[in-house]
């Protein structure tokens, strides 16, 4: 993904709850039904629509580098968990509180407080600590998973009976807004991390997530239908096997996805230092030569060249060009690399480094001093190396 994709994605969180939310919390304060319904029959309360617009204005501020910001952040992740926390309270104990009659009169489903104290708590994860910023993440995508589910059963009429599942499809599309921003709030770990990416993984998961979550919830919905129609077991149970199908869905394509991640950055490293390690042999004063062991039909060891660098070119005096590819005895100063022939077998033998010592090797008429030594190297081949010697 483009890395400027957070700020458009926070954008988009914000609108989309302000239009949503925001038009539910002014048709109770203007008493327009219609907004606080959208048609569907079921009613978005006051109450969630502020706790849901608190979550969606602390999204941009739960990442900041600034201790304030994430302070306000988490203090509006607690005003979200309060709402739900006490909404739950109520349903629970039966023990009213009023916190049905704060801002307009409605009573809050249980399965709204439920998704509001999931989606606070990992409002507050996300904004804390580094080491809890993954398990706020993996909370905001179970909201995600369990708003799209129940919310996509309200709109076609199918979900399961009860007041747990007793959603606005409009309040589950607000907080999959919501949920979805926080998903991905800090793309260095998971489930962000391995979806984001530019990688090999990240293009991986992105292709198969939609058909991961897509499918199951496809199953579900066609379950509850045949359930209902047949007087099969209860819906729930349906439901949330389907639940189940999808969150290990989605978790198989995480990791799996987060395993090809870091196989690519594993390539994409091991790339970057082979070009690292190849400019440093090319600039390095050091002459170095790649030698493949071999042998004459008598057995006699004759080595060929198959590699090396600027420098052994100089101090020996013959371009690579002409040497590349040749054995041993066909190079124009075989006769001063007896001493060579020898260490490159015992190396090739043993797998020990071995000094060889100072050679001389005419070089534009010039006898040039070098210090020479054979070390192993992969795939079986000996590297030498030479050092000019100061007179």
């Amino acid at each position: 993904m483009p890395p400027g994709w957070m700020r458009p994605l926070h954008v988009a969180a914000i609108v989309g709850v302000g239009l949503v939310a925001g038009l539910a919390l002014v048709g109770w304060l203007a008493g327009v039904e219609v907004l606080t319904t959208f048609g569907s029959g079921a009613v978005m309360q006051a109450n969630v629509a502020i706790a849901l617009i608190a979550a969606a204005c602390a999204l941009p501020l739960a990442r900041g580098p600034s201790v304030m910001r994430r302070a306000v952040a988490c203090l509006l992740g607690l005003v979200v968990v309060a709402v739900g926390a006490a909404t739950a309270w109520q349903r629970y104990t039966g023990i009213d509180l009023g916190i049905d009659q704060w801002v307009a009169p409605g009573r809050v489903g249980i399965g709204s407080a439920d998704v509001l104290i999931v989606l606070g708590v990992a409002l507050l994860l996300v904004s804390g600590p580094r080491e809890l910023h993954a398990l706020g993440q993996w909370l905001a995508l179970l909201v995600l998973l369990l708003a799209a589910f129940i919310g996509v059963g309200q709109a076609l009429d199918i979900a399961p009976e009860g007041e747990l599942f007793a959603i606005a499809p409009h309040t589950a599309v607000a907080a999959c807004f919501v949920s979805g921003a926080l998903c991905v709030l800090h793309p260095q770990v998971l489930p962000a991390r391995p979806l984001v990416g530019n990688d090999a993984g990240g293009r991986f998961g992105r292709r198969l997530l939609p058909l991961a979550v897509i499918g199951p919830l496809a199953v579900a919905m066609l379950a509850v239908v045949v359930v209902r129609t047949q007087r099969l077991p209860p819906d729930v149970i349906v439901l949330a096997m389907a639940g189940l199908v999808a969150l290990v869905s989605v978790g198989f394509v995480v990791l799996s996805a987060h395993r090809l991640g870091i196989v690519d950055e594993s390539r994409r490293v091991a790339c970057e230092a082979e070009r690292l390690y190849g400019r440093i042999i090319e600039e390095s004063p050091v002459g170095i030569e790649v030698w493949r062991p071999d042998s004459d039909g008598a057995g006699n060891p004759t080595p060929r060249l198959v590699a090396s660098n600027p420098a052994a070119a100089a101090l020996t005096g013959v371009e690579r060009h002409l040497v590349i590819g040749k054995s041993l005895d066909e190079l124009p100063y075989a006769l001063c690399l007896g001493g060579v022939r020898e260490a490159i077998a015992e190396v090739a033998r043993t797998g020990q480094p071995r000094e060889v010592g100072a050679i001389e090797l005419p070089v534009r008429g010039v006898k040039n001093a070098l210090a020479v030594r054979a070390f192993a190297l992969p795939d079986g081949t000996v590297g030498v190396a030479y050092v000019g010697l100061s007179r």
